[in-house]
């Protein structure tokens, strides 16, 4: 049996090259790099060959599978970037929009349904960096055009040319704008905490669309034979409403196992969040940036993925009880440099884990893993480390790779 599969893979080869341009991150945090990827079935498991060698994983102890292809490159000429509420966002161009559902076209797959209650906004694609935020907690729908001039109402109706607004005292006025007068757009309503996330895909393609897929997986691993899977060189999915879909591979950059052994704490809202620091001013937390809004360095190494905070600072997680490790890494932002210092502790339903004191800017970041079995709390606490005259300045605390762990 072995050697009919080694057979088929290798037949499969010839017809259509593979290339060992991938790195696979297990659920333990392991690295492989430099494998080739022949076939991925959500209960078949992962199938790759790395140097010469052919191994099966399992779907359950896949963390990341990351090519050498660089995301993000042409995202400008993609038209337009459609935010979902979850985090996830499309590179495309808006093709339909009626009833509960947007229709929108990427390049990779074609026409995708999203439900409308999942879209924050859009932006202008080669505006998006500089138009701000999309997303409003307003009631009403707003309009950004590209003269600053901003419209507030319902809208109605969207297509590739234009879309239609209802605004007026009482919604009564509609009024049509075609698309190339607009830089954002944004939904009304609040887009909800992120909760622990359910068992899903993330995939990230290289033109910049990051979207998750849906796996639902239940204790039958069977009944998901159809909603992801990878054949040599083509990826094979269902969208968010539940249409068959297929993706080369050649387009897909990384594809992230989310909600599945590993849960990262960048992917949740904490319960609770409190941050102030000298006179009271107050710094937002920061997803994969320091509390600056930049990239995180921490001894002169980069990272991709923590949270920037500032001192004093606690962040509060709600878990599920299912998780048995916590391993991360934390150390000061190197921009901190010279005054910055901190004191930082994780804790646990009340009870303290584990603290570092003292810690400057300059130094690595410290590496560690905790016993969280059953806990239900899980509080990062940073404070300044006084005393000697020292103010709580440039207080600037990374949390980084923050990982739960489940058995």
């Amino acid at each position: 049996m072995l050697m009919n599969r080694i057979v088929f893979v290798l037949a499969l080869s010839l017809a259509c090259p593979l290339h060992a341009d991938w790195t696979l991150l297990k659920s333990d945090l392991t690295e492989q790099k430099s494998v080739t990827v022949n076939t991925w079935d959500l209960s078949a498991g992962l199938s790759i060959t790395e140097a010469g060698k052919l191994e099966k994983v399992e779907t359950r102890n896949v963390l990341s599978l990351m090519s050498e292809r660089p995301a993000g490159s042409d995202s400008a000429a993609a038209g337009w970037k459609l935010m979902l509420r979850n985090g996830d966002c499309l590179y495309g161009k808006p093709s339909r929009f009626s009833g509960q559902s947007m229709e929108f076209e990427m390049p990779e797959v074609g026409k995708i349904l999203v439900p409308l209650k999942s879209v924050a906004g859009m932006t202008d694609a080669s505006a998006a960096a500089t138009v701000g935020a999309v997303g409003s907690a307003e009631e009403k729908d707003q309009i950004q055009l590209k003269n600053n001039d901003v419209l507030a109402g319902f809208i109605i109706s969207i297509d590739a040319e234009k879309l239609q607004i209802a605004t007026g005292p009482n919604d009564e006025t509609t009024t049509d704008i075609d698309l190339s007068r607009i830089a954002r757009l944004s939904f009304g309503g609040v887009t909800p905490a992120r909760g622990m996330p359910t068992l899903s895909a993330r995939i990230h393609f290289i033109s910049g669309s990051v979207l998750t897929i849906p796996l639902n997986l239940n204790k039958d691993i069977n009944t998901t034979k159809n909603i992801f899977s990878w054949t040599i060189s083509d990826l094979a999915f269902k969208d968010p409403a539940g249409k068959d879909r297929k993706a080369s591979a050649d387009t897909v950059a990384a594809i992230d196992i989310v909600g599945g052994r590993v849960v990262y704490l960048t992917d949740l809202d904490p319960a609770k969040e409190e941050q102030t620091t000298l006179m009271g001013t107050r710094w937002n937390t920061q997803i994969n940036r320091n509390v600056m809004g930049e990239p995180l360095v921490v001894g002169r190494k980069t990272y991709l993925r923590g949270i920037g905070v500032h001192t004093t600072s606690s962040l509060l997680y709600t878990l599920d009880g299912s998780f048995e490790t916590l391993k991360f890494q934390v150390g000061m932002d190197d921009s901190a440099a010279p005054q910055g210092s901190a004191n930082v502790a994780v804790v646990l339903d009340g009870k303290v884990l584990w603290e570092a004191r003292g810690m400057k800017a300059g130094e690595a970041a410290v590496e560690v893993s905790v016993p969280v079995k059953g806990g239900k709390q899980l509080e990062l606490r940073a404070t300044p480390a006084l005393g000697n005259g020292k103010l709580d300045v440039l207080g600037r605390v990374n949390w980084l790779n923050v990982a739960l762990l489940r058995p």
